[in-house]
């Protein structure tokens, strides 16, 4: 059976590469990507905040830069990775693993059935990012209409 792995950034630094794996990596804007082993990486960059409004006027104090969002076309771009690679195992990581790795592994694994493995920070998906959720199922169900 295939899985969806989630893991936090320190936790995917210690996975090895492992070939046909695929690779989604969230990591917040501007932040660098640390991932040259890995055959398939698929790098996303926005901020772990759960609602849209909250990005109008708000800034990272630690970093003097608007957030950003999830958003439509982010979820395409996943809606699409999952089409092409319908059998893979999928490695989905962020920060801390808790709250964006989350929200798209607990949809890969709603969607295409495969097993979700919850690793290091995360024991359950009860702080999965409610906008990446809701986003995520709503291209669902655009492509059901």
């Amino acid at each position: 059976m295939a899985t969806v792995t989630v893991l936090s950034r320190s936790g995917m630094k210690l996975e090895p590469p492992r070939p046909g794996v695929v690779v989604i990596s969230i990591t917040d804007p501007g932040d660098p990507l640390m991932l040259p082993d890995w055959d398939v990486v698929h790098r996303f960059e926005f901020d772990d905040i759960s609602e849209r409004e909250e990005v109008l006027g708000s800034f990272d104090g630690k970093k003097s830069r608007k957030l950003v969002a999830f958003t439509e076309a982010m979820a395409q771009r996943i809606m699409g990775i999952l089409s092409n690679n319908p059998v893979q195992d999928i490695i989905v990581h962020c920060n801390a693993g808790v709250s964006r790795s989350v929200a798209v592994g607990r949809f890969i694994n709603e969607e295409t059935g495969r097993k979700l493995l919850l690793r290091g920070n995360c024991w359950s998906d009860e702080n999965a990012n409610g906008l990446v959720l809701r986003l995520l199922h709503r291209q669902v169900w655009f492509q059901e209409k």
